[in-house]
């Protein structure tokens, strides 16, 4: 009896150890080490911009150009300015040449001989160009001095003279609008010589 109760315990223990095993599960085995492979180095990219910054940038762009036309539009207004201002002062010297062309006295011009505006009254005979026609002459205030007119005139600056004008010695025919179209001075013949605007002789006599 005491052989099998033995038996039994040395078996019962067994048991105990063999469901002790079970209830633990297998147990797992390491895993063989692998070796890790190295990355390949590749070249970064650029990062992506932020929308907003790329926005500012660009608008700040926008703005840089458009100074930039404004300058452009500046200097060329200035330039067409400049340009224009050239012209007027070319066109003003001209005018300014014209006038002191006819006011310089011819060379015959008598300079003792004093003029005033009753030595200038009444008729004349005037001549410019080959053509000979009258002309009159009054103290009837008119457009840039006093009346005139001619008469038998066939060109158009004798047939459009409407006043005349004395300044010191110098006498200046004009038409109706007051613009010159000749000038004279007293000479030592007796008589008026001088230029038209156009650059024509122009003289009168009695």
């Amino acid at each position: 009896m005491a052989r099998i109760g033995r038996t039994m315990m040395i078996t019962a223990a067994a048991l105990l150890v063999a469901s002790c095993g079970g209830l633990g599960g297998p147990r797992l085995r390491p895993l063989p080490a692998t070796p890790t492979k190295p990355v390949a180095q590749q070249p970064l990219g650029p990062l992506s911009s932020d929308p907003a910054q790329t926005t500012a940038g660009q608008e700040v762009e926008n703005a840089e150009n458009k100074v930039a036309d404004l300058e452009d539009d500046a200097n060329k207004t200035t330039d067409e300015a400049a340009t224009a201002a050239g012209l007027a002062g070319d066109t003003a010297q001209n005018s300014g040449n014209q006038v002191a062309a006819l006011g310089t006295p011819p060379a015959d011009a008598d300079g003792g001989a004093k003029v005033g505006r009753a030595d200038l009254l009444g008729g004349w005979k005037i001549a410019s160009g080959g053509e000979q026609c009258q002309l009159f002459m009054n103290l009837t205030s008119w457009k840039g001095g006093y009346r005139a007119s001619t008469r038998g005139c066939n060109s158009p600056a004798l047939k459009n003279i409407s006043a005349w004008d004395l300044n010191g010695k110098q006498v200046t025919l004009k038409d109706g609008n007051g613009a010159a179209i000749g000038s004279v001075f007293p000479t030592n013949s007796g008589r008026f010589s001088g230029q038209t605007a156009g650059g024509r002789q122009l003289a009168f006599f009695r």
